[in-house]
């Protein structure tokens, strides 16, 4: 199937029949299937920003523990996508999309990192917002990996479980 070839080895004919398009259509619309992928990819990033943000514009003032799984809407996102994902993270097939995902939740997470609350610790801003990053991304991938053996609303569950997580050795908060 075209979904598991390298880029290099897709032709726009194969793109063109699993679309069932002709080659004229496509053409019309885009140079190369370079072109093509690079739409899709802004498109699927832009609403995995939609997703990210969901939870911070329904809690005024955004509070953890107001947060409810149905709330997050990144994991809905990625399960609505994926293929995507799926050929994203299992392979080779689009290189350099993986970074491209990462640099876009560390761009979105440096609007919801509470500096206030970061300049009362030795934290670094910027290395915390590559940990909390990584660590989505991290998750996704796993889940993604395990061919979405749990639903959104599972993972939902589980992001709040580990976000409400005290470090280890300290006391929980009254």
């Amino acid at each position: 199937m075209a979904e598991d070839q390298p880029l290099d080895k897709l032709s726009v004919t194969q793109i063109v029949q699993q679309a069932e398009l002709n080659r004229g259509t496509f053409y019309k619309h885009y140079d190369s299937k370079e072109q093509l992928l690079t739409e899709l990819i802004d498109h699927v990033l832009i609403e995995l920003a939609d997703a990210f943000r969901s939870p911070y514009a329904d809690l005024h003032p955004f509070s953890l523990k107001d947060l409810t799984p149905g709330h997050i809407k990144i994991f809905d996102h990625v399960y609505e996508h994926a293929r995507f994902y799926s050929a994203v993270l299992n392979s080779k097939v689009i290189p350099g999309v993986q970074e491209r995902i990462i640099d876009t939740l560390k761009h979105l997470a440096k609007d919801v990192v509470p500096s206030g609350q970061m300049a009362q610790t030795d934290i670094v801003p910027h290395l915390f917002i590559s940990y909390y990053a990584h660590a989505l991304f991290g998750l996704i991938k796993e889940w993604v990996r395990s061919d979405f053996c749990y639903s959104s609303s599972y993972m939902s569950r589980q992001l709040i479980q580990i976000l409400r997580q005290q470090p280890v050795g300290e006391a929980p908060q009254p």
